[in-house]
């Protein structure tokens, strides 16, 4: 479905945040602008080499540079055509499973114009990672992760 979600903005335009893939794609060098097409946006959002150690952080960040651009242009369907955002969105039922109504629909592309999505929404576990005899593995800091989950969910409250 990457194609078809991809395709609802027209493509997505991206600055590209590393080399990972210039080896298969040379239009995708770290710091390029593209639009990513039916021809590499599964690489882009995908492809890791297993070959190489930590490969998965290079891919963590294309898949925030992808996603930070398409709420962009998402957002921007949205305040050009609200319907045909919606009607784009029907027509990919072979590829897309929602139970959200076109009222609950709506109601979400509101509340998209009015909140902020940028590289500061992103939040990333702290930890170690460490080389496995099988995989890379990532050992969560779980002290910071408590913080973290307090900081993001919980309002202090007064105790007069």
């Amino acid at each position: 479905s990457m194609t078809e979600i991809n395709d609802l903005v027209g493509g997505v335009t991206v600055t590209v945040p590393n080399n990972d893939l210039a080896a298969k794609h040379p239009d995708l060098k770290e710091g390029s602008v593209v639009t990513l097409d039916d021809s590499n946006v599964e690489d882009f959002l995908r492809y890791r080499d297993i070959q190489t150690d930590f490969s998965n952080e290079g891919r963590i960040q294309r898949q925030q540079a992808y996603i930070t651009a398409y709420i962009g242009q998402f957002r921007e369907l949205l305040q050009t055509d609200l319907e045909s955002a919606w009607d784009k969105t029907e027509e990919m039922t072979d590829h897309l499973q929602t139970s959200i109504t076109k009222s609950k629909y709506l109601g979400l592309a509101k509340l998209l114009e009015s909140v902020s999505f940028d590289d500061t929404d992103y939040y990333r576990p702290e930890g170690t990672d460490q080389l496995g005899d099988l995989h890379d593995e990532f050992y969560l800091d779980e002290d910071n992760m408590e913080k973290l989950i307090i900081d993001l969910f919980y309002e202090p409250i007064s105790q007069t």
